[in-house]
């Protein structure tokens, strides 16, 4: 026998083999696959403790690398929503747009399109013969098509009456949200197609995509009634019931952000509207199971979601009953496109500039693709095989290129972008005394957003951001250029005491520490030490020669500051014959507070240059964050720890003491800070 395999214009059909069964139980594996990691998704994306019985499935979970790499993929992925739908959104047009034309697509581009547009529609059952297991006509297509989801919300519904716990509760919600977004245009042509019936010359009426069906038969008179009970769910119910969600939480939803635009810049409107619904979302924890319908977009765009798959819908399952197979049909979708592409550049209603403009080169690629079927359905691609080619080149190429251009596009952006601020506290100029030196650490390490325009970036680490609960921050302190001062903060479980003895230099700082000493010691509170670290990610060691101060307000407040200088006790060509790079640092240290017997409080600063190439905003961060992420992760080692640490001797620590060294300027290369006191 024989069996149909594949979507649009990939669909051939192929000989029933002996392989085959091997075939289908491969695709349904699979199919087994996809959902365990959608259950995993959804556990991890509801958990917010270590305590519930899910957590203890993830804990286990982690020891198989299969589990542990499946939940980062999803993570990551979690990260790309806004694009990847709308790459899904793309797809599910085109992908369909060959059935719904009647247009044979040349045959690179029908290979493409129609293989991602049955993925993202996950139309894996089109992929598998099962034609050769048993007869597949387009009525069992149907009933698989419009029932299977139903199911799945059914087994979603049960699932989420057993769960007490709201964050669970959202997760699926959500996932039932995003998977009526992903099989929605796939089985609205599928219902629709019921109705598509090629009229013959002898009067016979055949369903256009399965010719063994008469159009005429009472069988297919009770699938038509079906089909428009299943249009009143999906069509018609899937758009009502996001507006109808939508549209009660609408005043939690907007933010008040026109309200706000009519008295501040639109920026500012935006940054307080987000932050008004963020405070909504906590105050209302069931409103965040809506966050895959509203989260993408502006507060004032709420309903935007809905307005997007009435588009999807327009461009494929509608168009079933506008004089299917003509050029009628073709153009009226492209004036589709072209008035839902006007819409978006002039509303441009995501919360990311990229966004927008990632989903603007889909439009402009949508309206070039339709454009292209346009000329195709009126024979304007030329007569000749190789014209044929170079018509099949473009309009693949078409498909990628605008997409292409705008990650590039946004990526040198993110390599070259500059941080900017108009915050009163501003850099250090190299000639300050010690007491402004003091003062100006202490200005900075309690310095706020509004005082010294930090921003705060992700970890990009999920696993290290819910552990430690470490807030990173970087900010240019001239106002504009470059990233170069960064701050992180994160509490401890340790003791003051001990926290003051590590940050002294009394125990050895981490695994990153290559060398570590002190140069010469004046007092308990100023000293000159020397230490040379790996920091991931560099070629090359970097060091630093520090004048350090330290300074204890009574038994709850700690501040530890250091500044480079140029010093003969261990020089930059000492430093060359061992493969290091001097790195500078301006102003770097540790403040800690006692929040309780066993609690501190830790912030860290580093302002400085650590050389070599990195010297763009991108490298910058990522090195940053990697270096506090070591800060953060040695403190916590040390905290866990402390009389562990304490045993270990210092990596080759020389102390050159006060008498020996007749505390003179010339023994550091007059490199000490000047001082306004004796």
């Amino acid at each position: 026998g024989y069996a149909a395999v594949g979507v649009g214009e990939t669909l051939s059909c192929n000989k029933c083999s002996g392989d085959v069964k091997a075939t289908v139980a491969a695709g349904l594996l699979a199919i087994t696959l996809f959902i365990i990691g959608g259950v995993v998704f959804i556990l991890r994306k509801g958990e917010d403790d270590d305590t519930g019985p899910h957590a203890k499935v993830l804990k286990r979970g982690r020891t198989s690398s299969v589990i542990e790499s499946a939940t980062a993929t999803f993570t990551s992925i979690n990260k790309l929503i806004p694009k990847l739908k709308i790459i899904f959104s793309y797809f599910q047009i085109v992908g369909g747009l060959g059935f719904l034309f009647s247009l044979n697509f040349p045959p690179v581009y029908s290979t493409v399109v129609s293989f991602i547009g049955g993925f993202v529609s996950l139309d894996f059952i089109s992929f598998m013969p099962v034609g050769c297991l048993e007869d597949a006509s387009f009525y069992n297509s149907l009933l698989v098509y419009t029932l299977l989801p139903i199911l799945i919300t059914l087994f979603l519904a049960v699932w989420g009456r057993m769960v007490s716990r709201q964050k669970l509760k959202n997760a699926i919600f959500e996932t039932f949200l995003a998977m009526t977004f992903i099989v929605l245009p796939s089985v609205s042509i599928k219902i629709f197609s019921t109705f598509a019936c090629h009229d013959f010359d002898d009067g016979s009426s055949k369903l256009k995509v399965d010719h063994k069906i008469d159009c005429n038969a009472d069988e297919h008179a009770l699938y038509r009634i079906y089909a428009i009970a299943m249009i009143v769910i999906y069509p018609v119910g899937v758009p009502a019931m996001y507006l109808f969600l939508l549209w009660r939480k609408r005043h939690l939803l907007n933010g008040r952000q026109r309200e706000k635009e009519k008295r501040m810049h639109e920026e500012k409107a935006l940054e307080l509207a987000l932050k008004e619904r963020k405070e909504k979302e906590e105050e209302n924890q069931t409103l965040k199971a809506l966050s895959f319908l509203y989260g993408t977009y502006e507060p004032k765009f709420w309903y935007f979601e809905v307005f997007e798959t009435l588009r999807k819908l327009c461009l494929t399952g509608f168009l079933v009953f506008l004089r299917p197979g003509t050029a009628a049909q073709v153009l009226f979708s492209v004036i589709i496109s072209f008035s839902t592409l006007l819409v978006y550049f002039n509303s441009r209603p995501f919360i990311s500039k990229s966004t927008d403009n990632f989903n603007n080169a889909a439009q402009l690629q949508l309206y070039f693709t339709l454009l292209g079927a346009l000329a195709l359905k009126v024979n304007l691609d030329g007569e000749n095989l190789q014209d044929k080619g170079y018509f099949d080149m473009i309009l693949t190429s078409v498909q990628f290129v605008p997409a292409l251009i705008s990650v590039i596009v946004n990526f040198m952006k993110t390599l070259v972008s500059k941080h900017e601020h108009h915050c009163e506290i501003r850099g250090l100029n190299g000639s300050e005394t010690q007491d402004e030196l003091k003062e100006y650490f202490k200005k900075l390490i309690h310095s706020t957003k509004e005082n010294a325009g930090w921003l705060e970036l992700e970890w990009n680490d999920r696993e290290f951001e819910k552990s430690s609960k470490a807030v990173l921050e970087v900010r240019n302190a001239e106002g504009f250029g470059t990233v170069n001062q960064v701050r992180v903060s994160a509490e401890f479980e340790v003791t003051f005491e001990d926290l003051k003895d590590y940050i002294m230099g009394n125990c050895v700082k981490g695994n990153s520490i290559l060398e570590q000493r002190k140069l010469k010691v004046y007092t308990r509170e100023h000293e000159i030490s020397y230490q040379a670290m790996k920091l991931s990610s560099l070629l090359y060691v970097r060091d630093f020669v520090y004048e350090c101060f330290f300074i204890c307000h009574g038994d709850s407040s700690f501040y530890s500051l250091a500044k480079s200088i140029d010093s003969t006790l261990f020089d930059k060509q000492k430093s060359s014959h061992l493969w290091r790079v001097r790195a500078e640092t301006k102003l770097s240290g540790y403040h800690v507070t006692k929040l309780g017997e066993n609690l501190c409080e830790v912030s860290f600063l580093f302002d400085g240059n650590l050389k070599g190439v990195l010297s763009s905003n991108y490298l910058r961060k990522a090195i940053m964050k990697e270096s506090m992420k070591t800060v953060v992760k040695n403190i916590q080692a040390f905290a866990d720890n402390p009389e562990e640490w304490k045993e270990k001797p210092q990596k080759n620590q020389g102390v050159v003491n006060e008498a020996k060294a007749n505390a003179s300027a010339r023994d550091v290369g007059g490199g000490l800070l000047r001082t306004t006191s004796s």
